[in-house]
């Protein structure tokens, strides 16, 4: 991606990576799960970010189980069709606001 780095105080990359992290209905892992190909341990942490003033990049790590090795071009599939989402949808101020909650909670 483009450099983030001078967007250091808004965090673009956090939303990004709080959505594909989120475990909800409707959500890519709940999507992964249902299919039986992600095996989650509780508190993992799935994106990183890497923001340098020439690129940005968030990597993605999926811990698959036996059946989702066998479908790992499905499983890429989906996940960029979820980031094309989020892209045509645009942030929602909603979803923002929510993460943006939690993390005043996590810091108090």
């Amino acid at each position: 991606m483009p450099s983030l780095f001078a967007l250091y105080k808004s965090k673009p990359y956090r939303y990004i990576s709080k959505l594909i992290e989120r475990e909800g209905k409707g959500s890519l892992i709940s999507y992964l799960r249902k299919k039986m190909w992600n095996v989650i341990t509780s508190n993992e942490e799935i994106c990183y970010s890497i923001h340098t003033m020439a690129y940005s990049l968030i990597k993605i790590n999926i811990n698959l189980s036996n059946e989702g090795k066998q479908h790992v071009k499905e499983i890429l599939d989906t996940i960029f069709s979820y980031i094309n989402l989020l892209k045509k949808e645009g942030p929602q101020k909603k979803i923002y606001d929510e993460f943006n909650e939690n993390s005043k909670n996590i810091f108090r």
